[in-house]
């Protein structure tokens, strides 16, 4: 009974302790949103009063874009939408934010173009785009570039307008950060030429990162694409303005209108890895040459540390023999008038041929 007493103060102690917690905006999003879904939506547990978070259940939040320009807000369940697209549900991890370490892809399912090109996530139909994560700042900075291509009335198909529109915002946001990141990183290198310091080597070793998930980017962007014009029956469901009106898709054959759009923004990706990769080759030449100097610098250490090292026991055989004579014991020569100068005499001679042998062995076998 004691015992029991005992954990019942513990518990209300500690409710009494909690502290407040400061909402967030996505907490009063969630709170919002479970107040007008069933307890089984908001992930209740069956049988209890505890309500659990479902990040599976999350609503999926995308700017809807019309041919004639105008942008709504919408919402879906996950199922709800993949019922309205006459996809499954497995499709749009594509465009599902909480699938965060996924491939860039392009492909179709129905009457949808699905793309997640790393930056953006989008599902493109005949007659609108699906923005999703439309609070992200690279999905804001695509928002108009879209809204302008897609009120192109005059022109190709709307997907193709589309498509355009988030091939032209993807290379304004890789090209920008080409601009930013490659001047950064010759800054950078030329300081380390200049002075080879540990703040010039911190200030390289996360541009280098940088540049180096950069590159993983855009590969996987480049091989994105190339998935798409190496499958003839792909390109061929992309025209889906055409397969919406008509009931079926053109034939495999006649895609070269797609086939065109997709080379010419893939050659532009390849244009953009090419100059990373020379700023990738130009890190890795002056790093070479970094190396070289600290490797000179290094064996130039060494050599002085050995000739210190040879001077030391040319010296410390001198100081053996005044070591010798040091001792209080009789050697005939205490009262010798010459001796202290042909002792010192013979102590300077002998280091003087150590030091010369050792330095002239150390010459012969190249060590110094």
């Amino acid at each position: 009974m004691l015992g029991l007493r005992w954990f019942g103060r513990l518990g209300r102690a500690s409710a009494a302790l909690r502290l407040p917690v400061r909402p967030t905006l996505g907490g009063l999003l969630s709170t919002s949103t479970s107040l007008h879904a069933s307890p089984s939506a908001r992930g209740a547990m069956p049988g209890s009063g505890i309500h659990t978070p479902n990040v599976l259940r999350a609503p999926l939040v995308a700017l809807e874009i019309r041919p004639d320009g105008t942008v709504e807000h919408r919402e879906w369940e996950k199922n709800s939408l993949a019922k309205e697209l006459s996809v499954t549900p497995r499709d749009l991890r594509t465009i599902d934010s909480t699938f965060r370490l996924q491939m860039p892809v392009i492909f179709t399912r129905g009457p949808c173009i699905f793309l997640q090109l790393d930056y953006f996530r989008l599902i493109v139909q005949p007659d609108r785009v699906l923005l999703f994560d439309p609070l992200h700042p690279d999905a804001q900075e695509l928002l108009p570039v879209l809204l302008d291509r897609c009120q192109h009335t005059n022109g190709p198909a709307f997907e193709f307008r589309a498509l355009e529109g988030v091939f032209d915002g993807l290379l304004t946001l890789m090209t920008r950060q080409l601009q930013t990141l490659a001047p950064a990183v010759r800054n950078a290198l030329d300081l380390l030429q200049t002075s080879t310091s540990e703040r010039s080597l911190e200030r390289l070793l996360p541009l280098k990162n940088s540049v180096s998930v950069f590159r993983k980017s855009i590969s996987e962007i480049h091989n994105a694409f190339s998935q798409v014009i190496n499958d003839d029956e792909n390109m061929a469901e992309m025209y889906i303005t055409v397969k919406n009106e008509t009931g079926h898709r053109i034939r495999v054959d006649q895609h070269e209108e797609m086939e065109y759009l997709l080379e010419r923004y893939m050659t532009e990706v390849e244009e953009i890895a090419g100059e990373l990769a020379s700023v990738n080759t130009t890190i890795k030449h002056t790093e070479d040459i970094v190396e070289i100097n600290l490797d000179a610098k290094r064996n130039r250490i060494m050599q002085i540390n050995l000739m210190l090292n040879t001077t030391t026991m040319a010296l410390a055989s001198g100081g053996l023999v005044a070591s010798v004579f040091g001792m209080n014991l009789l050697s005939r020569l205490e009262s010798h008038p010459g001796a202290f100068l042909y002792v010192s005499g013979g102590i300077a001679l002998s280091s003087g041929i150590i030091i010369g042998s050792a330095l002239a062995y150390f010459k012969s076998r190249r060590v110094l």
